[in-house]
């Protein structure tokens, strides 16, 4: 399978995400509510492998933590 490459946008209340494929085309861009629930199913859905990145900001410690007990890597 085709690994897709992912981009989060973190805030309080909500996630914007990208994903694109091996050759950088855009495949989609969505917007969750911020949280595991969401951002579980969201993961599910795209199958693997992964590659995530996200936006790092003074509060984002917390929000990049909760990303990843999910089980996003």
């Amino acid at each position: 399978m085709e690994p897709k490459y992912v981009g989060l946008d973190v805030r309080q209340s909500s996630t914007v995400v990208a994903v694109y494929d091996a050759r950088g085309k855009s495949r989609m861009e969505c917007v969750l509510a911020t949280g595991a629930e969401a951002m579980q199913n969201f993961q599910k859905g795209l199958g693997s492998p992964i590659h995530v990145t996200f936006e790092e900001g003074s509060r984002r410690h917390g929000d990049s933590r909760s990303t990843w007990l999910v089980g996003f890597w």
